[in-house]
């Protein structure tokens, strides 16, 4: 996989494999840094495919994976099967000795086994999806929540004696902000991968973040909201 070849009507193409997670984007409740790849640990591109490049074998296998404390798979299970077997016997093997994640972490700075649904996905040619309709559902106009004072390094709990992890230049993490106008939640999607340092992160951004609620225009009443947070640490 990962390698590339002309076929015969002269085009490029290219081998290769993806996963999708099906995770919450936002703010997660209890959780501050949420799975994600740790891409320089694993490679999904390493092996052979197990396609027929010939006939042009593609597919699309949905799966149950368990990350454990560690980073690696504890568990994979096939939920949807490919039509072609040759795929399914190599999905999770495959996933177990080479996917990598950094695990999550809870609020209480502990590392957390989760499982999700995922899709992994063979292709030999990239694939371009096309949006989907907008739905037919009226929504409710809302003011988003928003920063009453714009953040600092300070905010997150960064000062003079921390030192930046390695390639680390900005931290993004997902708020949750309550009606009355507080951060109740914290998850990062630019982690460090040094827990206890992603736990003072999310722990300084919900104790000094000055934020202000969500508003329903219709009600004028402040809802459950949310906002990103994005610090450059130079």
């Amino acid at each position: 996989m990962g390698s590339e070849w002309i076929d015969k009507k002269g085009n490029s193409r290219r081998a290769q494999m993806g996963l999708d997670l099906e995770r919450e984007r936002g703010a997660e409740p209890g959780i501050y840094r949420p799975v994600m790849f740790d891409w320089p640990a694993g490679d999904l591109q390493k092996g052979r495919y197990p396609g027929n490049f010939v006939t042009g074998e593609e597919a699309d296998v949905r799966l149950r994976l368990t990350i454990a404390l560690d980073g690696k798979l504890s568990a994979c299970k096939i939920i949807e099967p490919a039509k072609i077997e040759a795929f399914n016997q190599h999905v999770c093997p495959h996933l177990i000795r080479y996917a990598r994640f950094i695990p999550a972490l809870s609020e209480n700075g502990e590392r957390v086994s989760k499982s999700y649904d995922a899709w992994a996905s063979y292709e030999l040619a990239p694939r371009f999806y096309t949006a989907l309709p907008p739905s037919a559902e009226v929504s409710i106009p809302i003011r988003q929540a928003s920063l009453a004072v714009q953040p600092t390094l300070a905010t997150a709990g960064i000062d003079s004696t921390i030192k930046r992890p390695p390639d680390i230049r900005y931290i993004a993490a997902a708020i949750g902000v309550s009606p009355e106008g507080a951060a109740t939640g914290c998850t990062l999607h630019s982690p460090t991968k040094d827990d206890t340092l992603d736990k003072l992160i999310c722990d300084s951004l919900k104790k000094n973040l000055a934020v202000r609620p969500a508003i329903n225009l219709l009600t004028k009443k402040a809802v459950e909201g949310s906002l990103t947070v994005s610090l450059y640490w130079d």
